[in-house]
């Protein structure tokens, strides 16, 4: 009796997992041309205009873009129900009552409890296998603290010269 709908669940998983993929494997293209369309770019706007300002025209462009993105995403969520926004804004009413240091003292309280909660049942399968991963990677984390530390040294001030070696 059941064997008709699983095997009718069966085949439309199977057609959604095969338009997904092939989706995918036409989206691939597509993604590969922007990113060499936004080195082109890149590499005009540097010669037009310098490069710090050929960055900051990128990266307002891909702002501009991401704002569209996300508006466009906002549109296609489904509108809340009249019965969720009156609830809401219920909710919103009540919640300026209530004094905001209350309310961030209250949550404070709640996620140091929660996360230490947390750390305290995982800290035993977890820390052995972050110190093996410390101490494999160790000469990578050497070179980034020292990195760090050269990057962050302030320079030496214009008018003295550099001691002579």
């Amino acid at each position: 009796m059941f064997q008709a709908l699983f095997k009718r669940a069966e085949n439309v998983i199977e057609q959604s997992i095969g338009q997904l993929v092939a989706r995918i494997v036409m989206v691939v293209p597509f993604v590969v041309a922007a990113g060499f369309g936004t080195a082109a770019l890149s590499l005009r706007l540097s010669r037009e205009y310098g490069s710090e300002v050929s960055y900051l025209i990128m990266a307002g462009l891909f702002v501009g873009l991401g704002v569209v993105v996300a508006a466009i995403i906002a549109a296609r969520q489904p509108a809340t129900v009249g019965g969720n926004a009156s609830a809401q804004a219920d909710d919103a009413g009540n919640g300026a009552e209530q004094s905001t240091a209350e309310t961030a003292k209250s949550m404070s309280e709640t996620d140091r409890e929660l996360l230490l909660a947390a750390l305290t049942s995982v800290a035993p399968i977890a820390v052995p296998h972050l110190a093996r991963l410390l101490l494999r990677n160790l000469p990578l984390m050497a070179t980034i603290a020292a990195g760090i530390y050269v990057m962050t040294r302030p320079s030496p001030p214009a008018s003295q010269p550099m001691a002579a070696e």
